[in-house]
């Protein structure tokens, strides 16, 4: 196994190297390392039927399914010959999980992952508009313990201290 694992990291190095046009850092690597087949993959014990995953029929087609659409709703760049065949994936996820868990299981998020398409056409890909910060600064607000402080005494003294933040913030800009 370590002979396997050795050798894989190997290739994968000289393919990063190759394709970052770093070749003069593979003159430690001789042809026979670039070349040579790697060993055998050693043979895995069979995993044991109660340790085995329960997965239903068709579930890992419908997880490759989210996986490829993903792949293009939520990069950097979309190309609207992908952005329709990543539409289609996500749809046939949606109904395959409907047919396969049941109507009670869809949720409504479901139905806004069906406008991923018409978002991305009308504002561009969605790692310029969504607003995952703003939703994770709520989380981490919400997460504060308030000690039953109520009627605004919370949120004064979050107040004071991003304004006391701000001033020293401005007060070391200037010296600099």
């Amino acid at each position: 196994m370590a002979e396997w694992e050795d050798h894989n990291a190997a290739s994968q190095h000289i393919m990063r190297e190759q394709s970052r046009g770093r070749l003069q850092d593979l003159q430690q690597y001789t042809e026979a390392d670039i070349i040579a087949d790697p060993p055998q993959m050693p043979e895995l014990p069979p995993i044991p039927d109660s340790e085995r995953a329960r997965l239903k029929h068709g579930e890992m087609e419908l997880f490759l399914k989210l996986s490829a659409s993903l792949t293009v709703l939520l990069a950097r760049t979309v190309h609207l010959q992908d952005l329709q065949l990543a539409h289609v994936r996500l749809l046939e996820y949606l109904q395959g999980y409907a047919e396969m868990y049941g109507s009670d299981a869809v949720k409504p998020n479901f139905h806004w992952a069906t406008h991923l398409r018409d978002q991305i056409l009308d504002y561009g890909p969605v790692y310029g508009f969504w607003a995952f910060l703003q939703e994770r600064l709520n989380f981490i607000v919400k997460s504060f313990h308030t000690n039953n402080h109520g009627q605004g005494q919370l949120e004064v003294t979050m107040m004071r201290s991003y304004s006391a933040l701000t001033s020293l913030r401005n007060m070391v800009s200037a010296r600099l």
